[in-house]
């Protein structure tokens, strides 16, 4: 008699997982189709596979660097105190600074552009000249900044004079300085003027 009643708990527990099982399975079909044709009535074309993570762009994937997109345009020679135009450039390996004698030699080649700065505001001013001030461009848009170990001495100059300096790049070999950026101490705005040295180098 016990085992009898043995076997019929086991019966019943089969018979209770076989139950759940359809049950469940049952009711998963059902879901499936009812998603199915939500989708269906709202685009056709669509199926729940639309709905499932794209995995093909995982989050952990460097993102690559973007790309300059090219230089400032030239739109202002004035940077409101000064009026600035490169009037000629060349190229060297060497650099000698005329009024001290000293002789500088570049790690690539030296772009050195000629710095015409005409005073238009009312009271003696300093042109752009150092880091901070003048910043060049090449044509893919990268940025330059001048030989940090030479800065011409220049003395102010008075309203409605000019003076002509040399503004000094350290650049890989090859290098076309295009667009400068000036921008003299305290001035109210920046001057971008055109300066293409690759068609003006000179030596």
């Amino acid at each position: 008699m016990k085992n009898t009643w043995i076997v019929v708990a086991i019966v019943a527990v089969l018979c209770l997982g076989v139950g759940f099982a359809a049950g469940w399975y049952s009711f998963h079909f059902y879901l499936a189709k009812s998603l199915q044709s939500a989708i269906e009535e709202i685009d056709p074309g669509m199926t729940d596979k639309d709905f499932l993570p794209d995995d093909t762009h995982p989050e952990s994937e460097p993102k690559p660097e973007p790309r300059p997109e090219g230089p400032p345009k030239p739109d202002s020679s004035s940077d409101g105190v000064f009026d600035y135009t490169v009037t000629d450039a060349k190229r060297s390996g060497s650099y000698k600074d005329d009024p001290f004698g000293t002789s500088y030699h570049a790690t690539g080649e030296f772009v050195i552009l000629s710095v015409s700065a005409d005073n238009v505001s009312n009271a003696p001013s300093s042109p752009a000249v150092r880091t901070g001030e003048v910043t060049g461009y090449d044509a893919d848009g990268r940025s330059y900044t001048p030989f940090t170990e030479h800065f011409p001495y220049i003395d102010e100059v008075n309203p409605g004079i000019s003076t002509t300096y040399p503004v000094v790049f350290d650049v890989p070999k090859g290098t076309d300085i295009v667009v400068l950026e000036l921008s003299a101490y305290q001035a109210p705005s920046i001057a971008i003027i055109d300066a293409k040295a690759n068609d003006r180098v000179s030596g």
